[in-house]
């Protein structure tokens, strides 16, 4: 981004997942440049837990379609799609979400993140870690696009884009379900994943988003698609998108305040459909805190 330009959003809705995800890449305007050339492409859905696609618990498997095959339109190279959840196997989500079919497709290869060689990365401001372990297919490519559905939690914590890299570091280094990083400040260390595996491009799926909850929360249909190559931009529309202020959002405050990007809607080029006409509040409860959930429950006696 040119210093002193806006950081520009594309939101659009109204229409077919793939034909909101198209238009939205297309009203951004930088992506198809960033996918040519044989370029090599990690891409990180949520798939937190084993959920079918359109339940909002995981990436829709027809937002994820529409990614890739902008991808492949555009000329990229090796594109791989990974994610780490906390307590299942990969493969499992990937499964009840459908998206093994794309390895054919749109010839892509799956990884469980959990099993992935990692590089120990040191992390520039830290806020709790000073190191991480992140695995090399994200390291390396050319390309890093995250590609997450919204949820609201109970334990008082969103999932946009930047909460979605939570399922980076291995839990063979963190514990399962990555309590060890649970303990340390789920938005301490949402910042410092996103300072050390910084994406290069974030979706947001709001087709169907989550409130209250992280697999098994009350559905809600949006039809958006918010989509940027800002992370932290994109984050801010993806919040009020679902009715929340993202200052409401401690990691995304700490990541503004290192410079990575607005989170006034005034200082983002917000392009395509009206926010007004999409947008939708979600509760946010803070009945537990991540803290108490990693911990975990007292025994009865």
């Amino acid at each position: 981004m040119t210093p002193g330009t806006r950081p520009r959003v594309a939101l659009c809705g109204h229409n077919e997942p793939q034909e909101v995800v198209r238009r939205a890449l297309e009203i951004e305007g930088s992506f198809v440049g960033r996918a040519r050339g044989g370029a090599r492409v990690f891409v990180k859905p949520n798939v937190t837990y084993p959920m079918p696609s359109g339940t909002g618990a995981v990436t829709d498997s027809r937002v994820l379609a529409a990614v890739l095959e902008a991808l492949r339109d555009a000329g990229a190279g090796r594109i791989v799609v990974g994610d780490g959840p906390g307590k299942s196997l990969a493969h499992d989500g990937f499964e009840l979400a459908g998206y093994l079919p794309f390895a054919d497709r749109y010839d892509v290869a799956f990884v469980d993140l959990n099993r992935a060689r990692t590089r120990t990365v040191a992390v520039e401001k830290p806020r709790a870690m000073a190191e991480l372990e992140i695995p090399e297919v994200v390291l390396d490519a050319d390309f890093f696009i995250t590609v997450s559905p919204l949820k609201t939690h109970s334990d008082g914590l969103l999932t946009l884009n930047a909460k979605n890299l939570f399922g980076i570091p291995p839990t063979r280094f963190y514990g399962s379900p990555r309590a060890l990083l649970h303990l340390k400040g789920v938005d301490e260390v949402v910042h410092d994943i996103c300072r050390a595996a910084p994406p290069d491009y974030a979706i947001a799926d709001a087709t169907t988003v989550m409130e209250l909850g992280v697999a098994r929360g009350r559905p809600v249909s949006l039809g958006a698609i918010a989509a940027g190559a800002s992370l932290v931009a994109t984050d801010a529309v993806s919040a009020r998108l679902i009715g929340r202020d993202p200052l409401e959002v401690p990691h995304l405050v700490y990541l503004h305040e290192d410079g990575l990007g607005p989170l006034d809607l005034d200082e983002i080029d917000l392009a395509g459909d009206p926010l007004d006409g999409l947008a939708q509040r979600l509760e946010l409860t803070r009945d537990k805190t991540p803290r108490d959930w990693a911990i975990g429950e007292e025994s009865p006696w």
